[in-house]
């Protein structure tokens, strides 16, 4: 699942969390993983943009089984079940907890590129939708806050869709320089289990915008997230014995970055510019400007 800044500061040290990062160039194949190399949060993991499916068996370790299939050169279809006991990945267990109690952990994901072969001289594009379910148990948000212990559901689902696609090459075919945009959809329909069951991404990025530096990268991208009804609606129960209780409604970020290449692109410097618009999805926070920056070499 994708979660907010909020909800990884609160977790960074949990070790029944697996944090990925997915940074990835729809121009550069390989900028995701320099980015990776060149600073990430710390314990995160690279994974290719978008390649949720074929990197879990790999970062969450876990028993499990992958299938992929590859119906044309340009599609794909791939599933894989995963044993979902999240505490096999705790520090005590050093790795060599081989256990199957379970839940069922199962996703599945088509795909579709275009004009990503051999030849291909077109827009490069992809396409790609999926489907979980998680047989964990999950408190129903409608028995919170009544005065007994809440209900536990069975089993939680969701589907998701992403796409990223060049829009506009700048300078001659086979040109990494170019204007594209990507986004995402993640839904989690039943709200009684989900606490963010909407949750968006879009955004644009240019690469070498100025013929005299081809590889510089800049882009804009909004990340929104809404908060499930009806935990809104065990949050105003709680309000009702402690008022600093805080209701969760949405929360949603911009982002501004431009990165720059200096010395034959040895090194790099990149601002950053985020406005977080209700931070935590309460209103018990104003909304806060996030100024930053990263810089690295290139060996």
């Amino acid at each position: 699942m994708l979660v907010t800044p909020a909800d990884l500061a609160e977790h960074l040290n949990d070790p029944n969390w697996v944090v990925f990062d997915t940074r990835h160039d729809l121009m550069d194949a390989e900028k995701g993983r320099r980015a990776y190399a060149a600073g990430h949060v710390p314990g995160m993991k690279h994974i290719a943009g978008g390649q949720l499916v074929q990197e879990t068996d790999r970062h969450a370790a876990t028993w499990g089984a992958r299938v992929k299939v590859r119906p044309t050169a340009r599609t794909y279809v791939m599933g894989g079940v995963y044993n979902g006991d999240p505490s096999i990945r705790a520090n005590t267990h050093h790795g060599v907890d081989f256990s199957m109690d379970g839940p069922l952990f199962a996703i599945a994901e088509v795909g579709y590129q275009r004009n990503g072969l051999p030849g291909d001289t077109g827009l490069l594009g992809n396409y790609k939708a999926g489907f979980w379910y998680d047989h964990s148990r999950f408190p129903d948000f409608t028995t919170v806050g009544r005065g007994q212990a809440p209900h536990m559901t069975r089993g939680s689902w969701g589907f998701y869709g992403l796409f990223d696609q060049v829009l506009v090459r700048f300078g001659e075919p086979g040109s990494n320089r170019g204007f594209g945009v990507t986004g995402s959809l993640i839904i989690a329909p039943d709200e009684s289990i989900s606490q963010m069951p909407y949750f968006f991404t879009a955004g644009f990025l240019v690469r070498g915008v100025f013929a005299s530096r081809p590889t510089d990268v800049g882009g804009f991208g909004i990340v929104y997230g809404h908060f499930s009804n009806d935990l809104q609606d065990a949050q105003r129960r709680a309000q009702q014995f402690d008022p600093t209780v805080g209701v969760q409604r949405y929360e949603m970020a911009l982002e501004w970055t431009y990165r720059l290449r200096f010395f034959g692109d040895a090194f790099f410097f990149q601002p950053d510019l985020q406005y977080i618009i209700r931070p935590g999805g309460t209103s018990q926070h104003t909304n806060a400007v996030v100024l930053g920056f990263q810089s690295g070499f290139n060996f």
